[in-house]
């Protein structure tokens, strides 16, 4: 009951079609016997042209423009397996590894929906502008007020219950089976949705987020998110109420860049074992603190009750595990000013590096090695002599305070 206005064929896939007519656009997947409509915001209006070019079609209204409708690889698959109803995870299709444009701050103002403010994305010659809104574990949400909004960057995977799910997990594994991403439902971050039907999560390509030190305002940046996944091939692993779903993917360098795979691969490893030190760094130092803490409270005890070498071996561990956080990272920044005032430490030399060597698709350096190599045994003295005091100043403490009868520091590591 409707006008045909174009009938064409998608290139990849023989027997699915698309048709736009009078008041719409549609598609069948069985070469024309049966027909859905492919308008999910659409507007009423006639569809008179269509292409498609590798995953997109591009349509053009008589009235409202040009719109284009991204991840056609979904209906291709439903194409060629045919539609059981059931859930379903669909192949992710091969996604470029590419940086984000360049974005800069503006002076924030007021915005719809809780915005933190405007901003602008270098594009051309004319600034795109947009407001931010944030999302728990993931990347803020933004609409663009004068340019189309592009699809999210990442990863895309889609996947299809043919009911409403009790739990829902999907991870991601690199070649090696290490972990690149976690999400579970009913997490605090941002977790899959669990809701009938399609449902979507786009993984932005980096690895998990590093050990943050708390309080530390000098790396609180520098951690939120891993190192940017290097070219290869990956598998996403979905888990509905106990059923698992698994297929693979690949990651593509981008066409654009000079570096080869292999240096992209060097890049990653680099930034790994710094994002691993980092993490190692700040659980050895929450590790510190909590014995600090507890030093401290067992010392004013001791002090109460005449015991004068408890007290004195007190001093002594206490003086040293200062020396020893002192050195690891820098507890008197507050804010920007304070770089003025104050160095900065081992944990956040460390982090600098990372910027270096992620600064762009390159191998890293000798030199930016070099740094890494050099900063990073500094931090392993300090870190043995952490593990000395414990098993020395920190042991003779808990002997001394248990004459007492006060229960020994607790001086194991944060688990992550």
């Amino acid at each position: 009951d409707d006008f045909t206005r174009v009938l064409k064929e998608d290139p990849e896939r023989p027997g699915l079609l698309y048709s736009g007519t009078e008041t719409s656009i549609y598609f069948s997947a069985d070469d024309g016997e049966q027909w859905q409509c492919l308008s999910t915001n659409l507007p009423s209006v006639p569809v008179y042209d269509l292409t498609v070019q590798g995953d997109e079609m591009a349509i053009a209204s008589h009235g409202r423009g040009f719109w284009i409708l991204d991840d056609l690889h979904i209906l291709r698959q439903i194409a060629e397996t045919g539609d059981s109803g059931g859930t379903r995870l669909f192949t992710p299709k091969d996604t470029l590894r590419m940086p984000g444009p360049k974005e800069t701050s503006g002076k924030a103002t007021a915005g719809v929906g809780g915005a933190m403010g405007k901003k602008y994305r270098i594009a051309l010659e004319t600034p795109a502008t947009y407001l931010e809104s944030p999302r728990p574990g993931r990347k803020p949400r933004r609409v663009f007020l004068n340019a189309g909004q592009n699809p999210e960057e990442g990863v895309v995977f889609d996947y299809f219950l043919a009911g409403d799910a009790k739990s829902v997990s999907l991870k991601v594994l690199d070649s090696e089976g290490r972990e690149a991403s976690s999400l579970v439902s009913g997490s605090e971050e941002y977790a899959p949705p669990t809701e009938e039907g399609v449902n979507r999560v786009v993984w932005d390509m980096h690895y998990p987020p590093g050990e943050k030190l708390p309080g530390d305002k000098t790396t609180e940046d520098d951690v939120a998110s891993g190192p940017l996944a290097p070219p290869g091939k990956y598998k996403v692993r979905l888990e509905v109420d106990g059923s698992v779903f698994e297929e693979q993917f690949n990651i593509l360098r981008d066409p654009n860049s000079s570096a080869s795979d292999e240096d992209l691969v060097a890049q990653f490893d680099l930034l790994m074992q710094i994002h691993e030190k980092i993490s190692e760094t700040h659980l050895e130092l929450i590790r510190l603190r909590s014995v600090v803490e507890q030093v401290s409270r067992w010392r004013e005890r001791a002090s109460g009750m005449g015991a004068e070498d408890a007290v004195l071996t007190a001093d002594e561990v206490l003086e040293t595990l200062g020396d020893i956080e002192e050195q690891l990272v820098q507890t008197r920044f507050k804010g920007a000013r304070d770089r003025l005032h104050y160095p900065v430490r081992l944990n956040k030399k460390l982090s600098e590096i990372t910027k270096v060597v992620g600064a762009g698709d390159y191998p890293p350096t000798d030199q930016a090695r070099a740094v890494f190599h050099d900063v990073s045994g500094r931090i392993d003295k300090q870190l043995a002599r952490l593990q000395e005091t414990i098993q020395t100043g920190v042991a003779k403490f808990n002997e001394q305070v248990g004459d007492l009868g006060l229960l020994p520091v607790e001086t194991s590591r944060a688990q992550p």
